[in-house]
C-alpha cells in the first residue's frame, strides 16, 4: 500500500504517536528533567494556576479578540501534509518557535481576562491606602502616587465601558478603545506573569506561616509591587504592539525579532517577584542580563523542549479539530479541549523556566 493512499485518520494517529514518544524519550534523556518535573509537581498542587488556564482558554475560545493577532505562518493540514511539503517541517519549526517564548512573559491569552482590571485596581488601591505595610512596602502612598491609580482606575472603567458598548463611533474614539486595550492587556498580562511567579517561589521556598493561603499572599505580594508591574506592563506594551504591527503588516519572518527580545528578558518577571516591593525596576533588569549570561545554555536546552511539545500541540490541533467538526461536533466544542491543553503546556513551560532561573541564582543549591 503507497503512503498516499493511507486514509487520513491513520496518518493523524501514526503522527502523533510517533512525534509523542520520540518527545517522551527527549523528556526522559533532559538534562533539565528535573526542573521539568519539579514544574509539573508545582503546576499540580497550585491548582489554581491550573483553575485560571482552563477559565482563559474557554474565556478566549468563547470570546475571542476582536483583532485577534495570529501568525501568518499557515500550517500544514495534516501530518501527511506536513511530510509532503516542500518547506512543511521547517514552517512548524518557525510556529512552534514563536509559540514556544511567550509563555516566558504571557503565560495566559490577556483577552477577555483583562476586562477584571478595573476590578483588580481598585482593590489595589484599596488596599495600599488602609494596608500598605502589608504588601511590603516601608511607607504610604504620596499624593501622586494616588492620583495616578485613580487615573489608572478611571482609565480602566472607560475602557470597559467602551469594551461593552462597543461604538461606532469617530475613528479618534475607536483608536482610543483599541491604545486602552493593548495598554490594559499589557498590563495584566504583567501582573499574571509575576503573581504566578510569586507563587511559584512561595511553593520552592516556604516563607513563615501565616493565616492566609499562598495565592493570596502572592496577591498582597504583587500589590506591594506596582511599580515594577507599571514598569513591566511598559516593556510588555512594546513586544505586543511589535507583535501586532507584524501581523497588520503581514511580515512572518520578523517575528524573530520578537523572540530575540522575549529570551533575553525571560528572567525578568522572575527577578521582579524574587525582590523586595522597594526594589527598583532597574536593578531587576540588570539583575535579568547578569543572569541571563550563566542561565543561557539551560534556557537554550528548555527552549528544545518547548518547540517540540508546542510543534506536537499545534499541528494534532490542526489536524484533529476538521475531523471533529466533520463528525458532528460544534466548532466551539471542538476548539476547547486543544485550547486547554495548549493552556496547560504554557503554564508548564513557565513554571520549568522559572526553576531553572532559581538554580542559577547566585548560592543556590547544585543539582544533579
Amino acid at each position: 500500500m503507497k503512503w498516499t493512499a493511507t486514509p487520513l485518520w491513520l496518518w493523524t494517529l501514526l503522527g502523533i504517536a510517533g512525534f509523542g514518544l520520540g518527545l517522551a524519550l527527549h523528556l526522559f534523556w533532559h538534562p533539565l528533567r528535573r526542573h521539568l518535573s519539579e514544574g509539573l509537581d508545582a503546576l499540580r498542587h497550585r491548582r489554581i494556576l491550573l483553575g485560571w488556564a482552563g477559565l482563559g482558554a474557554i474565556a478566549t475560545t468563547l470570546w475571542p479578540r476582536p483583532d485577534e493577532v495570529t501568525s501568518q505562518i499557515e500550517l500544514p493540514a495534516s501530518w501527511m501534509q506536513l511530510l509532503s511539503w516542500e518547506n512543511g517541517p521547517l514552517i512548524l519549526l518557525q510556529r512552534s518557535a514563536a509559540e514556544a517564548t511567550l509563555p516566558l512573559h504571557q503565560v495566559n491569552p490577556p483577552w477577555p481576562l483583562a476586562l477584571l482590571i478595573p476590578a483588580a485596581l481598585i482593590l489595589t488601591l484599596v488596599t495600599l491606602l488602609r494596608r500598605p505595610y502589608a504588601t511590603g512596602l516601608k511607607r504610604r502612598l504620596c499624593a501622586a502616587d494616588c492620583w495616578l491609580f485613580v487615573g489608572l482606575c478611571l482609565s480602566s472603567c472607560l475602557w470597559l465601558g467602551l469594551e461593552i458598548h462597543r461604538p461606532l463611533g469617530p475613528e479618534w474614539l475607536l483608536a482610543a478603545r483599541d491604545a486602552l486595550r493593548l495598554a490594559f492587556e499589557a498590563l495584566w498580562t504583567a501582573g499574571f506573569q509575576v503573581w504566578a511567579a510569586r507563587l511559584l517561589i512561595l511553593w520552592r521556598r516556604p516563607e513563615t506561616e501565616t493565616s492566609d493561603g499562598e495565592a493570596a499572599r502572592a496577591w498582597r505580594d504583587l500589590q506591594g509591587r506596582w511599580r515594577q508591574i507599571i514598569a513591566l506592563t511598559a516593556f510588555n506594551a512594546a513586544w505586543m504592539s511589535l507583535r501586532l504591527w507584524i501581523h497588520l503588516e503581514r511580515l512572518p519572518w520578523v517575528e524573530l525579532i520578537i523572540l530575540e527580545m522575549l529570551l533575553v528578558f525571560s528572567p525578568l518577571p522572575l527577578f521582579i517577584a524574587l525582590n523586595s516591593a522597594e526594589t527598583a525596576f532597574r536593578t531587576s533588569g540588570g539583575q535579568t542580563l547578569s543572569l541571563l549570561g550563566r542561565a543561557l545554555p539551560s534556557l537554550l536546552g528548555l527552549l528544545v523542549t518547548a518547540i517540540a511539545l508546542m510543534a506536537l500541540l499545534l499541528q494534532t490541533q490542526v489536524s484533529l479539530r476538521p475531523m471533529l467538526v466533520a463528525a458532528g461536533l460544534p466548532p466551539t466544542a471542538a476548539a476547547l479541549p486543544f485550547a486547554f491543553m495548549l493552556a496547560i503546556a504554557r503554564n508548564w513551560l513557565f513554571l520549568a523556566a522559572g526553576l531553572t532561573f532559581m538554580a542559577h541564582l547566585p548560592g543556590a543549591p547544585t543539582t544533579d
